[in-house]
């Protein structure tokens, strides 16, 4: 949720939103317990996500 939060302030758009968003929750989930990631840790992962829009 940080991370869709955080991308979300800067106004980013909607597949920015979710790159984000699951960026930062596989970030979180590499640590034990309630252990924060790094912002280095979640650009990390940010770059290897990827996302686009789905026209229904």
């Amino acid at each position: 949720m940080a991370g869709v939060a955080w991308a979300l302030a800067r106004g980013m758009a909607i597949e920015e939103l979710a790159r984000w968003g699951v960026a930062s929750g596989t970030a979180a989930a590499m640590h034990a317990g309630t252990g924060a990631a790094t912002r280095a840790e979640v650009a990390a992962i940010y770059e290897q996500v990827r996302a686009e829009r789905i026209d229904a």
